[in-house]
Protein backbone atom coordinates (compact mmCIF):
# COMPACT_ATOMS: atom_id res chain seq x y z
CA UNK A 1 0.00 0.00 0.00
CA UNK A 2 2.69 2.47 0.73
CA UNK A 3 4.64 2.12 -2.62
CA UNK A 4 0.71 2.92 -3.90
CA UNK A 5 1.13 5.93 -2.11
CA UNK A 6 4.61 7.15 -2.69
CA UNK A 7 3.22 6.93 -6.70
CA UNK A 8 0.12 9.68 -5.52
CA UNK A 9 2.34 12.68 -3.94
CA UNK A 10 3.01 15.53 -6.00
CA UNK A 11 6.56 16.76 -6.25
CA UNK A 12 7.57 19.96 -4.28
CA UNK A 13 8.63 22.87 -6.35
CA UNK A 14 12.43 23.58 -5.40
CA UNK A 15 13.05 27.06 -4.22
CA UNK A 16 16.22 28.13 -5.25
CA UNK A 17 18.59 30.07 -2.60
CA UNK A 18 21.13 32.19 -2.37
CA UNK A 19 23.52 31.30 0.63
CA UNK A 20 24.60 35.00 2.42
CA UNK A 21 28.05 34.41 2.15
CA UNK A 22 27.99 33.72 -2.17
CA UNK A 23 28.37 36.61 -4.12
CA UNK A 24 25.67 38.14 -6.17
CA UNK A 25 27.02 39.33 -10.23
CA UNK A 26 30.43 40.13 -8.60
CA UNK A 27 29.45 42.27 -5.79
CA UNK A 28 29.25 41.26 -1.78
CA UNK A 29 25.77 40.71 -0.57
CA UNK A 30 23.77 43.06 0.16
CA UNK A 31 26.04 45.92 -1.38
CA UNK A 32 25.18 48.26 -3.63
CA UNK A 33 27.12 51.13 -5.83
CA UNK A 34 27.15 54.50 -5.33
CA UNK A 35 25.15 55.14 -8.76
CA UNK A 36 22.64 53.06 -7.38
CA UNK A 37 22.66 54.69 -4.09
CA UNK A 38 22.25 58.83 -5.76
CA UNK A 39 19.43 56.99 -8.11
CA UNK A 40 17.13 55.76 -4.59
CA UNK A 41 18.11 58.95 -3.09
CA UNK A 42 16.85 61.05 -6.58
CA UNK A 43 13.91 58.93 -6.81
CA UNK A 44 13.03 59.04 -3.20
CA UNK A 45 13.03 62.85 -2.98
CA UNK A 46 10.84 63.29 -6.47
CA UNK A 47 8.30 61.13 -4.72
CA UNK A 48 8.30 61.86 -1.03
CA UNK A 49 8.36 65.43 0.41
CA UNK A 50 10.77 67.07 2.71
CA UNK A 51 9.43 65.97 6.07
CA UNK A 52 8.55 62.51 5.27
CA UNK A 53 12.17 62.16 3.73
CA UNK A 54 13.89 63.93 6.86
CA UNK A 55 11.58 60.56 9.38
CA UNK A 56 13.20 58.14 6.83
CA UNK A 57 16.70 59.18 6.90
CA UNK A 58 16.56 59.47 11.13
CA UNK A 59 14.96 55.64 10.83
CA UNK A 60 17.73 54.56 8.25
CA UNK A 61 20.23 55.91 10.81
CA UNK A 62 18.36 54.17 13.50
CA UNK A 63 19.13 50.60 12.18
CA UNK A 64 21.44 48.45 13.30
CA UNK A 65 23.65 46.20 11.05
CA UNK A 66 27.00 44.89 10.03
CA UNK A 67 30.13 47.27 8.35
CA UNK A 68 29.25 47.14 4.89
CA UNK A 69 25.19 47.50 5.54
CA UNK A 70 26.10 50.76 7.82
CA UNK A 71 28.55 52.12 5.05
CA UNK A 72 25.39 51.86 2.11
CA UNK A 73 23.28 53.69 4.92
CA UNK A 74 25.78 56.53 5.49
CA UNK A 75 25.76 56.27 1.28
CA UNK A 76 22.24 56.94 1.08
CA UNK A 77 21.39 59.32 3.84
CA UNK A 78 24.48 61.61 2.87
CA UNK A 79 22.95 61.30 -0.69
CA UNK A 80 19.30 62.17 0.43
CA UNK A 81 20.80 65.01 2.56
Amino acid sequence: MRASLRGQRKARPRLSTIHPKQQVRGAPHGSLSDAAVREIAKLLRKHVDQKILAQIVDELLEIRGDKDFRDVIETLVHALR
